[in-house]
């Protein structure tokens, strides 16, 4: 029985030398891959956001990437022309409101422009919001 033990021993050591072999081979080939894909990369040079509106007299603007990945830029709206930042974020969920807000909801009303119209018509909004 001990020589028995040991033979099975290893016939399960070759195995997983075998497997080891193999493993090792493939993560080469992949290591070499990676590598490549990182040098054709770097040699397109740095990657823009575009950002863009299918409103009429909407400009296309790019966005320059930031951060050691590139991972969130900084551009213009096509529209308004404002600042816009954009970022990449793992997918997420909303936060729960405290127990005392539930139930409870603000409503905001953003208003620019010279026309007194626009108040009249905040106000309305405003009421048949409340109601």
């Amino acid at each position: 029985p001990p020589h028995s033990t040991m033979g099975a021993l290893r016939c399960v050591v070759a195995s997983v030398e075998a497997k080891r072999q193999k493993l090792t081979a493939a993560l080469s080939g992949v290591v070499k891959r990676i590598r490549k894909l990182v040098r054709c990369r770097a040699a397109q040079g740095p990657r823009f956001l575009r950002l863009t509106s299918p409103l009429p007299g909407a400009a296309t603007k790019l966005a320059r990437p930031y951060g050691s990945h590139g991972d969130w830029w900084q551009g213009h709206c096509p529209c308004c022309k404002r600042p816009v930042e954009v970022t990449l974020s793992h997918v997420w969920g909303a936060t729960p409101p405290l127990v005392e807000a539930r139930g409870r909801y603000a409503y905001v009303i953003n208003l620019w422009g010279t026309s007194n119209e626009y108040v009249l018509g905040a106000m309305v909004l405003g009421h048949s919001i409340k109601a």
